[in-house]
């Protein structure tokens, strides 16, 4: 049997010679290829050597998902952390942006109010002008009342100098023209009073124009004082970062200085104690300074139960508790005052509190001298020496 390839369909060489349509083939073979495998079991492995190129097994399938499921998983938390930087970016922008806000509304408030000052520096100097000018016009129709007045007097009395006599023509002519004539300089004043007021206006009329040029420039103004603050913003965060730089440098110096703080404190402390017990213990004629060391089961000292050390010296029947502090605080001295009460509780006895300190503020000794606690520090002199403890 010869097959031909022609478009998408086969020529089987036979008898008849007739072409076969794909699906002629796909139904031969669904129906022709399991009796076969049946009847020859050898065609199976045949028919998958065949196919292995062009269908994935099982493994390869397998391998494939498990790639994907990979790069999803990688997908995934890739976008995930785009996402927390997105959202971070957008909040920072935010604060900035509502940064940006506040000192431009701050900025806006200044110039309304600039702006506001002047237009009321404008309205006082129009309603000045307003009143300057009713009050001229006041004068004005006043002194025309006056002149009306005048006039109506004037003709009376013509009227009277016609009756009365003709011989007084003349002088009333003569008088009447003396006062034509002071009415055209009054005229004439007035006329130049008119000219003043008018010169003035339009003086106004040049300084309103000013006032328009100077608003301007404060425009100007207000714009490069935006651009200085864009600058300034910029200039701050520059400072803050250096200031978080510098901050985390101060926290690691202060953590190094107060571990050395508290060290020496310790250690000054105890050479302070041993040194003066034993000049106590010479100068005082006193035997011993003991330790007094009680359970306080009500927690009088420290607000719970706990044991309570001090140190107790007794001369003549007098006990006197003593506490050794290197810089001691009101706490301190509360503590040591609430010791002393617990002492008289447990032994029957009031004893003479006295607090030894390598420094001490004012305010903290003035605190225990209240609290009938006796101090001695670096600036204290004893009684009758004149040496420093």
């Amino acid at each position: 049997m010869t097959e031909k390839k022609k478009g998408e369909e086969f020529i089987v060489g036979e008898t008849s010679g007739r072409y076969i349509s794909d699906e002629e083939v796909i139904s031969i073979i669904e129906k022709r290829l399991p009796e076969l495998i049946e009847k020859r079991p050898s065609l199976k492995d045949r028919i998958r050597e065949m196919f292995r190129d062009v269908f994935a097994d099982k493994e390869d399938i397998a391998q494939i998902l498990n790639e994907l499921r990979l790069q999803r998983e990688n997908s995934d938390r890739r976008f995930e952390e785009i996402l927390n930087e997105l959202r971070e970016s957008r909040e920072a922008a935010n604060r900035k942006f509502e940064a940006s806000d506040k000192k431009f509304e701050e900025m806006r408030i200044d110039s309304n109010k600039r702006f506001e000052a002047i237009t009321r520096e404008l309205q006082q100097y129009r309603e000045d002008t307003d009143k300057r000018f009713e009050a001229f016009m006041k004068e004005f129709q006043q002194y025309r009342e006056d002149t009306d007045k005048r006039f109506e007097a004037i003709t009376k009395e013509l009227q009277q100098y016609r009756e009365d006599t003709n011989r007084r023509f003349e002088e009333s002519d003569r008088r009447f023209e003396a006062f034509m004539k002071e009415f055209q300089q009054y005229r004439e004043d007035t006329d130049k009073r008119f000219e003043a007021i008018e010169k003035r206006l339009e003086e106004q009329g040049e300084i309103i124009k000013e006032h328009s040029r100077c608003i301007i420039e404060l425009q100007k103004a207000v714009m490069e004082l935006q651009r200085a603050v864009s600058g300034l913003q910029y200039a701050v965060g520059e400072l803050q970062q250096t200031t978080s730089e510098l901050k985390r440098s101060y926290k690691g110096l202060e953590r190094a200085v107060s571990a050395i703080g508290r060290r020496w404190g310790v250690m000054a402390e105890d050479a302070f104690r041993r040194t003066f017990i034993e000049i106590v213990e010479k100068k005082l004629d006193i035997k011993e300074i003991r330790k007094w060391r009680v359970y306080d089961e009500e927690g009088i000292v420290y607000g719970k139960p706990c044991w309570v050390d001090a140190d107790i010296a007794i001369k003549n029947r007098k006990h006197i508790l003593i506490e050794i502090k290197s810089s001691p605080s009101q706490g301190d001295i509360s503590a040591f005052y609430r010791v002393g009460s617990l002492y008289e509780k447990k032994e029957g006895v009031k004893p003479h509190l006295s607090m030894l300190a390598v420094f001490i503020e004012k305010k903290d000794k003035r605190f225990a001298r209240k609290l009938g606690i006796e101090i001695f520090s670096s600036e204290e002199k004893p009684k009758g020496k004149g040496k420093k403890v």
